[in-house]
């Protein structure tokens, strides 16, 4: 693994969302939550960016086919955005979804956005299908409190990390399923208290595997498709919140920390961007959207073929000690609700509210 090195000092976040790296521009994007502000970095340069400051959060961003972004906001509000400026709503205030936000976001096979929603006094949170057309349809609810979303390579299952005090996990969806089949990928309540803090964002890896962050945790973990840690890779701060892969051949990390308020606590780089240049590895490409756009918006070219994934080593012990995934309410992302009903099955489906989902 290289080095941990820190970009984006000058813009350190209290609470950011999930980076996403945009291929055609390659310049990488993420959001101050509390803040509400919106950052671009240029790694060839290091030149940070405030792309947008209006006063409102971006919970999630997405990048489309035709290299605009997709800003995912309060109030069940979708807004896309180019050239520095907000240029379209694509879905506007939602009534139903007033005291919210989206939380994170991930585009399918098929150009569509899956997006999910923060509880509110009204209802837990949920997660949605945006279609092409730009219509947002309820696929489920009562799913914790979300912090990551991602596909894994081949766009055949759906992956959504649920970051709750009480039940912390990431669940795995069959996403040829209608409703979405869920079963158990990763729960850190079975290793437990191997195991600390409780998984944010998710970055999927070519050869199909994928890297989840550890809210609290200080590290960021490598699994095998069925959900078997692969390797530990930790880092010098508390609170890594999302993550995804960039660069001209997909082989550099990034990593979003948050805590820039609380450097004593949650170490001195908190708030910054974490970059692991030239992995051993490469991501797989996030598929674009193409919320109002035709198909004949080309997708960025792929990179190179990646290496075939190494065999998995022995899992060094961890210090049972030091695990206590929820002695700390202020590791979880905000808008996490522990004292919601922990009898509330993450994996209740709502076939009466959910549409087909668009096959890979």
């Amino acid at each position: 693994m290289s080095q941990v090195e820190w970009l984006a000092a000058a813009a350190p976040a209290r609470y950011p969302s999930a980076p996403v790296w945009n291929q055609t521009e390659a310049r990488l994007y993420w959001s101050d939550i509390d803040a509400c502000k919106l950052f671009r970095l240029d790694p060839a340069s290091g030149e940070v960016e405030t792309v947008l400051d209006d006063g409102r959060p971006v919970g999630a961003i997405v990048v489309q086919a035709d290299a605009s972004l997709l800003l995912f906001r309060e109030n069940g509000c979708v807004e896309s955005f180019r050239d520095g400026a907000v240029t379209d709503t694509v879905v506007p205030p939602i009534s139903d979804l007033r005291r919210t936000r989206f939380a994170c976001a991930v585009a399918d096979p098929a150009g569509c956005v899956i997006c999910a929603t923060l509880s509110s006094p009204k209802h837990p949170a949920r997660l949605y299908l945006l279609d092409r057309n730009g219509r947002l349809f309820l696929l489920r609810e009562t799913i914790g409190t979300p912090s990551g979303l991602s596909f894994t390579a081949d766009g055949r299952t759906l992956l959504l990390s649920n970051s709750h005090a009480i039940r912390p996990e990431t669940l795995r969806f069959d996403y040829g399923a209608s409703p979405l089949a869920a079963a158990p990928f990763f729960n850190c309540l079975d290793e437990a208290p191997r195991q600390r803090g409780v998984p944010g964002g998710i970055a999927p890896v070519a050869d199909g595997s994928v890297i989840i962050a550890r809210i609290g945790g200080a590290a960021v973990i490598r699994h095998v498709p069925t959900g078997e840690k692969l390797y530990t890779y930790s880092i010098p701060v508390k609170r890594p919140i999302g993550l995804c892969f960039g660069g001209p051949e997909m082989c550099d990390l990034f990593i979003t920390t948050a805590g820039a308020h609380r450097i004593f606590i949650d170490g001195a780089h908190a708030g910054e961007i974490a970059f692991l240049p030239g992995q051993k590895i490469q991501g797989a490409i996030p598929f674009p959207a193409r919320i109002g756009l035709s198909d004949d918006a080309a997708p960025p070219p792929p990179p190179p073929p990646p290496e075939p994934m190494p065999e998995a080593e022995p899992e060094a012990p961890d210090n049972p000690s030091s695990a206590n995934p929820s002695a700390d309410p202020s590791d979880y992302p905000s808008g996490a609700n522990p004292s919601a009903d922990p009898s509330n099955d993450p994996s209740a489906a709502n076939p009466s509210a959910a549409p087909s989902a668009p096959t890979a």
